[in-house]
């Protein structure tokens, strides 16, 4: 009768260990993925950065830079790369605004 309850009571304490230690490990990774929390963070970090360095699509800024140097162009030979351009920047436009 003795070794049955302290087969019970060995039992018992491992479901307990093991309902803590999933606990703790839920926490843990609740508290990691929580907004502001270090994944969030990383995630922030790293859209700022392509922000940063990418222009947006929408920015027309480029688009008009192209048309200039297509007026201020005297070799012909070099227009239709420019051309080209313009037309991909429209591309992009348009795609980002739909």
């Amino acid at each position: 009768m003795f070794k049955k309850c302290n087969k019970l009571a060995l039992l018992i304490g491992v479901m307990v260990l093991g309902m803590v230690t999933f606990s703790g490990f839920g926490w843990w990774v609740l508290d990691r993925i929580k907004i502001n929390g270090p994944v969030y963070q990383q995630l922030v970090n790293g859209k700022d950065l392509v922000a940063d360095i990418l222009p947006p699509p929408e920015y027309i800024l480029e688009t008009y830079l192209v048309s200039l140097q297509m007026l201020d162009e005297n070799h012909k030979e070099n227009l239709p790369a420019l051309i080209s351009r313009s037309q991909q920047l429209k591309k992009e436009f348009d795609d980002r605004h739909t």
